[in-house]
């Protein structure tokens, strides 16, 4: 295991003392793996969302359904729309 020696602010501090008070970590150390270790598997959850989103569009680009789209052509799409839209 790595050790770190990390200085925190005081509202953090005194909110990881009070996690130790309340009964719910034995140590500093405790409370803080626990944050990060969370921290990892919601960056982890989020990237895996991203992943799923953009799966749809690269099977379509690996399936040839793409067309040549320029940012005129989705300002004049924007614009078209919005004229439509009043």
């Amino acid at each position: 295991m790595s050790k770190f020696e990390i200085d925190l602010p005081p509202a953090l501090a005194s909110f990881i003392r009070g996690q130790i008070e309340a009964g719910l970590y034995d140590t500093p150390g405790a409370a803080i793996e626990d944050a990060v270790r969370r921290q990892y598997e919601a960056d982890d959850a989020r990237l895996e969302a991203l992943r799923a989103a953009l799966a749809p569009g690269l099977e379509d680009i690996q399936a040839g359904r793409v067309s040549e789209f320029t940012l005129d052509d989705l300002l004049a799409e924007v614009r078209a729309t919005s004229r439509a839209a009043e």
